[in-house]
């Protein structure tokens, strides 16, 4: 049995915005079955080193995934979503790109809402426990593990920017086109917790 050294470096975040929470931080290196998809490697990661997640991170254990692996499989017109990279197999993934040489990363975050879309790997969505800046509507853009904030009213960025300034463009041309959809969605899904469906397109 063909066994590889896979490096994960797993951030669990309960609540960034809440006080007395602790972030946990896994660096594993462990060789993992080369015949077991991405999505069961992670299972068996996760269940052997016992980690946790809410249910809310549980909703989106496989879909933070390492954006490289995205890029090298659109190179290659392999079909560009979650599901196919999630339930290929390890093997695959070492011969066509050496995953054996990335730092995984795999990303949780504490209160995040329904995920609104996603634009050339970066992702859209309200935080839905946030302690403060709820009298400001603003929205989180997501991209390999970097995160930052969009005042919906404003539309200026509230914290850092991607280090790539073309997805920081990316995502703030998505946020001021849809700018009055994601204010109404803030309202029905921060302010009253209520479902909603979004309209707009990303």
């Amino acid at each position: 049995m063909n066994k590889v050294l896979l490096h994960f470096d797993i951030r669990v975040i309960y609540n960034q915005y809440k006080d007395n929470e602790t972030d946990i931080n896994y660096d594993i290196k462990e060789f993992i079955d080369s015949d077991l998809t991405l999505k069961e490697s992670i299972d068996y990661v996760f269940n052997l080193y016992g980690i946790k997640l809410s249910k809310e991170q549980e909703k989106h254990k496989y879909t933070n995934f390492p954006e490289f692996i995205f890029g090298c499989f659109k190179s290659i017109s392999f079909e560009y979503n979650e599901e196919n990279v999630m339930n290929t197999k390890i093997c695959i993934l070492e011969d066509y790109f050496k995953i054996s040489n990335q730092k995984l990363l795999l990303h949780y975050v504490e209160g995040i809402g329904e995920a609104l879309g996603e634009k050339e790997g970066v992702k859209f969505f309200f935080h839905t426990r946030e302690k403060d800046l709820h009298n400001t509507p603003h929205i989180h853009c997501w991209y390999s593990g970097e995160e930052f904030r969009v005042n919906l009213y404003t539309l200026k960025i509230m914290d850092n920017t991607f280090k790539s300034r073309k997805k920081t463009k990316i995502a703030m041309d998505v946020v001021a086109k849809n700018k009055d959809e994601f204010i109404r969605i803030w309202k029905l899904s921060v302010v009253k917790g209520l479902p909603f469906e979004f309209k707009g397109e990303i």
